[in-house]
């Protein structure tokens, strides 16, 4: 009997490397799928969606505070331009009271603009929405839990109930951001994997996503309205300077006559 040659070395070793790729790594899968469990993977699936449904509740909450006081500074502003020709009645030489009645017609155009996108957004009823949505879940998270002392038989009846009333519960309302996620990640950073410039990231996404633009929009106009009492009081007092400066006497002049 003729044994068959043994192949190279190096196609040994390239049959060894594609059998390794080809093999699926338990380090890439998470740990609720690497057993082919549904009650883990439901457990998961309940628990990252109750946490990122809590987590934008709070978001809109905020959303909604923010907006709030947003609407009512823009409104507070054009109450405050309305009233700069009766406080500054002295010369404006810098800036013309046509510019500011400019200025009052655009922030009122602004503030109506954003007063109806931010109502339509309607974030303190998604805020409700999705806390009464995570504590659906959260109940029906507990039930899964208390299972696990329960009979096989009776678990696995009980875990196609709960599977179908976790798909109710996320077909009757809206589905939370992808940043809600990243920041419940945040709570268990060890356990998601986090690096520290991940954490970072998502902290600065949150920040932009959910205040950086009612903040420009509060200190934009704000600073263009101290910038604006700044030049008027300054040219005011130039004007009152000069005016009480006391007039130069101009020196005689001496004609000689000539003979």
């Amino acid at each position: 009997m003729v044994l068959p040659p043994h192949p190279p070395a190096s196609e040994a070793v390239s049959n060894q490397e594609s059998l390794e790729i080809s093999r699926p790594s338990t380090e890439k899968i998470p740990p609720y799928l690497q057993h082919n469990d549904w009650e883990k993977e439901l457990n998961y699936k309940l628990w990252v969606t109750k946490g990122a449904r809590f987590v934008a509740s709070a978001r809109c909450r905020r959303q909604d505070y923010w907006s709030k006081l947003s609407l009512n500074l823009l409104n507070s502003y054009l109450i405050i331009l309305g009233l700069l020709p009766f406080f500054l009645k002295a010369t404006s030489q810098t800036v013309s009271w046509e510019m500011i009645g400019v200025a009052v017609t655009g922030i009122s155009i602004l503030a109506m603009v954003w007063g109806m996108h931010e109502t339509a957004e309607q974030f303190e009823l998604k805020s409700h929405k999705f806390h009464e949505c995570a504590l659906a879940i959260g109940r029906v998270y507990n039930r899964l839990r208390q299972a696990k002392q329960l009979p096989e038989a009776e678990k696995q009846v009980l875990l196609g109930q709960i599977t179908e009333e976790y798909e109710d519960i996320l077909a009757g309302h809206d589905n939370h951001e992808p940043l809600d996620f990243d920041v419940f990640k945040l709570q268990k950073p060890e356990y998601f994997g986090m690096s520290m410039l991940d954490i970072f990231l998502v902290k600065l996404k949150a920040l932009v996503f959910t205040r950086l633009l009612y903040a420009a929009i509060v200190l934009v106009p704000f600073l263009a309205i101290v910038w604006l009492f700044g030049t008027e009081l300054k040219a005011a007092k130039d004007h009152i300077r000069q005016r009480n400066k006391p007039p130069t006497q101009e020196p005689a002049v001496t004609s000689t006559a000539t003979p």
